[in-house]
């Protein structure tokens, strides 16, 4: 935000600016979370499929079914780890709001005040822009976050059909020859 827009912002155009952003990171937070929550549910969906092909090793089928068998397990033992070191694992996120300490109250009212000689209302203003300018900032680090997460879901989705054509293809070919 310029220097000329803070000077222009009155006291009812800052505080709607600041509830916009709010209910914006708000929104953001929410789907990073959501991110999180389809990725467990994934991740559920591969132990179980890794439980699958150890069970077809375990009963020593033929070759073929041993072949799907370790392509399916190698596929999944990758998206697996993609899912717990890029989707699910402990990830930051920037929510709404700040400790009293985060928001140097011993600072900015004493500057706003004493050194710039604003008014009571004009520093409320200042410091309603400050926060849109930390509100900003976070809503810039959750996307690029939540854009690198959705990318290594989707990279496991892709994966997964990847391995379900190739194990598609082995299985009709196998049958298809004597």
């Amino acid at each position: 935000m310029t220097i000329e827009t803070r000077e222009l912002l009155t006291k009812e155009m800052a505080e709607h600016y600041l509830k916009e952003a709010e209910q914006k990171l708000d929104y953001i937070v929410k789907i990073s979370n959501e991110i999180s929550e389809k990725g467990y549910k994934l991740l559920s969906l591969l132990i179980a499929t890794l439980t699958g092909f150890g069970w077809v090793l375990s009963r020593g089928q033929d070759g073929t079914y041993l072949f799907v068998s370790i392509v399916g397990i190698a596929a999944s033992a990758l998206c697996c780890t993609i899912l717990l070191t890029k989707v699910v694992s402990v990830h930051t996120i920037w929510c709404n709001g700040r400790t009293p300490e985060e928001m140097d109250i011993n600072t900015f009212p004493n500057y706003y005040m004493n050194e710039c000689k604003l008014s009571a209302e004009r520093a409320y203003i200042e410091s309603i822009a400050d926060e849109l300018e930390s509100i900003q900032n976070k809503v810039v680090l959750n996307l690029k976050e939540y854009k690198d997460r959705i990318y290594f879901y989707k990279l496991c989705l892709d994966i997964i059909v990847m391995t379900l054509g190739i194990c598609s293809v082995i299985m009709i070919w196998s049958s298809l020859t004597p």
